[in-house]
């Protein structure tokens, strides 16, 4: 019987550990906004980003993220991403600020065009490793975030110059589930 009585107080104080987060485990953020490459009239982005919070000030997750640009007219660059990534709060309250960084495959797609129109080209940007850093806050189900992702410089076939990939984005949503229990 004694045994029974130890099990019995050990799982409960289990329990109440596993238990003692504040907020909720999983989180689903979805976003949209703007995305500035070097040499870009700008363009727009989305993110998909679902995250696990491994403790209330640590989350894990992935992003898929698509973004497009367009470059001097007729010019165009998209990447579409998928990585992993760490997202540390650095408070607890209502008002949450966070850091946090990413690593993972960038699909990219670009068009180029020669100033003098006498060549131009296509060139299939592809699969290149990228890492990103982020900055931003939560505010109750809202999110807003700067980040700044490094990608590997692309080769353009005829004129055997490189192009920056790199590329800031400027993202406001929302989340789902992830906030206080």
């Amino acid at each position: 019987m004694n045994r029974l009585y130890i099990f019995l107080f050990v799982s409960l104080i289990l329990t109440s550990v596993v238990n003692a987060q504040d907020y909720n485990k999983f989180k689903l953020g979805l976003g949209a906004g703007y995305a500035g490459a070097v040499g870009s009239n700008g363009g727009i982005l989305a993110t998909f980003e679902p995250a696990y919070r491994v403790i209330d000030n640590l989350a894990v997750g992935i992003r898929i993220e698509g973004a497009v640009f367009i470059r001097h007219g007729d010019e165009g660059n998209s990447a579409l991403s998928y990585t992993v990534n760490g997202q540390y709060y650095l408070n607890a309250e209502q008002f949450r600020t966070f850091v946090g960084a990413g690593l993972g495959i960038y699909n990219l797609s670009k068009r180029y065009e020669t100033i003098d129109l006498v060549a131009s080209g296509n060139v299939a940007g592809g699969s290149k490793l990228g890492f990103y850093l982020r900055i931003g806050f939560d505010f109750s189900h809202f999110t807003l975030a700067l980040e700044y992702n490094l990608i590997h410089s692309s080769t353009i076939e005829f004129s055997n110059s490189t192009v920056s990939n790199n590329y800031i984005g400027v993202r406001i949503g929302g989340f789902f589930f992830g906030g206080k229990r």
